[in-house]
């Protein structure tokens, strides 16, 4: 490879690969899903168990958040959203964004929902 990014390959060279990044600062990565791939159930298993953490804690520190029913109802919808065949994204990054505006106030309640907007979108 030259300095400017460029891939040369002379004679009877040859390259194979998956996936390929050129350039100063660039990123591959092969992500492969296959038509009809779904969640495995221990992935839902540990959907569920880290859904059902923030919505204890929501329950827990509900006194330190501006509006306890509001952060408990949108958890709720995510929870409905997340049953669905196929979750809609745009709802899930909604609620997330909703939910994670009524919790800023509690640290904990902030970490659980990173974990759980990581696993989502590993996910889904």
């Amino acid at each position: 490879m030259s300095g400017d990014g460029k891939i040369v390959i002379s004679g009877k060279g040859r390259m194979s690969a998956d996936v390929v990044a050129v350039g100063g600062n660039a990123k591959a990565r092969k992500i492969v899903h296959n038509a009809g791939d779904t969640p495995t159930s221990p992935q839902i298993q540990e959907l569920q168990e880290q859904l059902k953490t923030l919505a204890t804690l929501i329950q827990t520190h509900g006194d330190r958040l501006p509006d306890r029913e509001a952060a408990a109802q949108l958890t709720d919808r995510l929870d409905t959203e997340l049953k669905k065949a196929e979750p809609d994204k745009l709802t899930l990054k909604s609620l997330l964004a909703a939910i994670a505006e009524e919790a800023k106030p509690v640290v904990e309640i902030v970490g659980a929902l990173a974990s759980l907007k990581g696993l989502i979108f590993q996910l889904f």
